[in-house]
């Protein structure tokens, strides 16, 4: 890739004039997915809310990993956190926000480059431990998701799909564990 194309995103008023023509044409919804979504915290809400004033329903994929961070995880992942804008919120604080912005569903997506499988995507540090992500999707089930919405075209406001190219060789608890380092 050349130096033009990387790192090359679209601007929050770029963005919002896509949400503006998608909405005069009628479309219903609009997915924020990535990478991870959660990166652009501050950017994901505002462009959640702007879209469901323009009556599209957002939906977030994630692998709720930034969501559900705490303990020693949720430690070595400060600078990302920080950069995001998510380390001095708690989980609840980052759902109940989505949730505020309008965001109706989210789709965790969990597989082998986001969890502690081995696989020559991930490794023990770098990985999203299962019990971060266990920790967002409760917390979404805590705020009513989960629940299916009354028009079947859209569906469950919570899926979780999973996949798997490795063996889990190492038990993900130890990468969220407080250690005195």
């Amino acid at each position: 890739m050349d130096d033009l194309t990387i790192n090359k995103q679209l601007s929050v008023d770029k963005i919002k004039q896509l949400i503006d023509e998608a909405s005069d044409i009628g479309m219903v919804g609009v997915y924020w997915t990535g990478g991870e979504p959660l990166m652009e915290y501050n950017d994901l809400l505002k462009l959640s809310d702007y879209s469901s004033r323009r009556s599209l329903r957002p939906t977030v994929i994630t692998n709720g990993g930034l969501i559900g961070a705490y303990g020693n995880y949720k430690k070595q992942n400060q600078e990302i956190l920080d950069r995001a804008g998510l380390f001095d919120l708690n989980t609840a604080e980052i759902v109940k926000s989505l949730k505020d912005a309008g965001v109706i569903r989210v789709y965790f997506s969990v597989d082998s480059s986001h969890t502690t499988l081995k696989s020559v995507y991930s490794d023990a540090y770098n990985a999203v431990p299962t019990e971060a992500v266990s920790r967002a999707i409760n917390e979404f089930l805590n705020e009513g998701y989960g629940k299916k919405h009354t028009l079947d075209a859209i569906g469950h406001q919570l899926r979780i799909t999973a996949s798997s190219s490795g063996s889990l060789d190492e038990p993900t608890n130890q990468i969220v564990e407080e250690r005195n380092e």
